[in-house]
């Protein structure tokens, strides 16, 4: 299981108790949570890198094409905004 980028291990587990103290729960419960930090092969680490470098390209191109639709000058803000806004 991942959080984020983060691998994690998740464990929780409930008890009844058969026996137990006067005063004390009948139930148990425990929650545990590791932290998973894997060793990459440089290969895979290589994959990894190139695929983040694509998706920050794709990220770029789609930013750079919402500003290309912005008008920049005062002329182009009128004509956008009769277009647009009328």
């Amino acid at each position: 299981m991942k959080l984020g980028f983060q691998p994690v291990n998740l464990t929780a587990q409930f008890f009844g108790n058969a026996v137990h103290p006067v005063g004390g729960s009948p139930w148990t419960m425990r929650l545990q949570i590791a932290l998973l930090y894997p060793k990459f092969t440089k290969k895979r680490e290589k994959e990894m890198m190139e695929r983040k470098l694509e998706q920050m390209k794709a990220r770029n191109k789609s930013n750079r094409a919402q500003l290309s639709e912005i008008p920049v000058v005062g002329s182009d803000i009128r004509s956008y905004i009769q277009e647009h806004c009328a």
